[in-house]
């Protein structure tokens, strides 16, 4: 094979590649689509998973994101440490912090659910886009921009990519996407994240990102991933005071794997700006949703809210109904023969 040599350089590399490898075994049950992937290089890439921890307290969202992807290179003698950037967009209506998260907090809400900073730039306006501001965080350069047009928006990414000395953005459907970004712009997503990642052409677990942004209700982007052609999966973990009701998942297309009460302490265990959502709170509810289908089927975003559901005290009522149906028989004929007495 390719990667098989004697060269004791190679074996250099190659050992730098162990701890992906060894992610991706953990995680080989799962796969992608959040924000909207956009490969800088004419070649394919492979999405081989989206997962995301969402901690939402009714005010602030914190959103951990992390996705792993191969580019697929179809060549006789490929350059396997060729590198190659991708472009993410992710629509959001207010301001967000970003910082680097670990890859821990994956791991610790895996187990519990189953059964640098370097700025540079400045303020720009270029055709309705304003840049808010810019930040490198590992392999990821990081642009947070203002726009008021679809339109502006891509030109700005092609330009952008142009001044970086790279190809620009390759599209199957450039009007469709425009549109796309168009109607986030229209629903009051006015602000996107343009996430730049060098990745290498082994299947890469792009190091996590923690974004924290005020919000009214638990959010996550899915219609910028309807541009992507085939099968997808999206992992997300919820993170509430309450319970989400099951009808709004379901309705996006999503299946409820688990959900349950969590100690502060384990969710701390993560992240611990997670954790500082809900301060004063023993215990908060985590729910594990999956969609697995077409990604063009991705027309709304997931915005939920929790509150009560029928479904949540059927258990009980199903418990109990053997009991009532004896008990409530008899309480209406004493109710009726004591009427009738008096």
């Amino acid at each position: 094979m390719l990667i098989i040599g004697s060269q004791l350089t190679l074996h250099m590399r190659l050992r730098k590649y162990l701890p992906i490898m060894l992610v991706l075994l953990l995680y080989s049950s799962v796969a992608l689509a959040d924000r909207c992937i956009i490969p800088i290089l004419p070649i394919k890439v492979r999405e081989e998973m989206q997962v995301a921890i969402i901690g939402w307290n009714g005010e602030t969202e914190v959103m951990i994101l992390s996705t792993v992807v191969s580019p697929a290179i179809i060549t006789q003698k490929p350059d396997i440490f060729k590198k190659v950037e991708l472009v993410e967009v992710l629509p959001l209506k207010t301001i967000p912090s970003v910082e680097a998260a670990s890859i821990k907090a994956f791991y610790v809400f895996e187990k519990l659910m189953m059964k640098s900073y370097y700025p540079f730039g400045t303020f720009t306006l270029r055709g309705g886009v304003e840049v808010i501001y810019s930040k490198r965080i590992g392999p990821h350069t990081i642009t947070l921009l203002e726009a008021d047009s679809g339109e502006d928006l891509y030109d700005w990414i092609v330009n952008y990519c142009r001044s970086r000395s790279i190809d620009p953005p390759k599209v199957a459907n450039v009007s469709e996407y425009i549109s796309v970004l168009n109607d986030y712009i229209d629903d009051g997503y006015q602000y996107f994240a343009i996430d730049v990642v060098e990745i290498g052409v082994f299947s890469t677990y792009i190091m996590p990102l923690k974004y924290k942004f005020a919000s009214d209700c638990i959010y996550y982007p899915l219609r910028v991933s309807k541009t992507l052609s085939g099968e997808t999966q999206i992992r997300l973990f919820i993170v509430t005071k309450d319970r989400i009701p099951p009808e709004q998942i379901e309705s996006l297309g999503f299946k409820i794997l688990n959900e349950k009460l969590i100690s502060i302490d384990k969710i701390a265990e993560a992240d611990k700006d997670l954790a500082n959502l809900f301060k004063g709170c023993n215990k908060v509810w985590a729910t594990l949703i999956y969609y697995e289908g077409p990604a063009d089927k991705l027309d709304r975003d997931l915005i939920l809210r929790p509150g009560f559901s029928l479904r949540f005290i059927m258990p009980y009522i199903l418990l109990f109904s053997p009991t009532l149906a004896v008990v409530l028989p008899i309480l209406a004929l004493e109710i009726y023969f004591r009427r009738k007495g008096a």
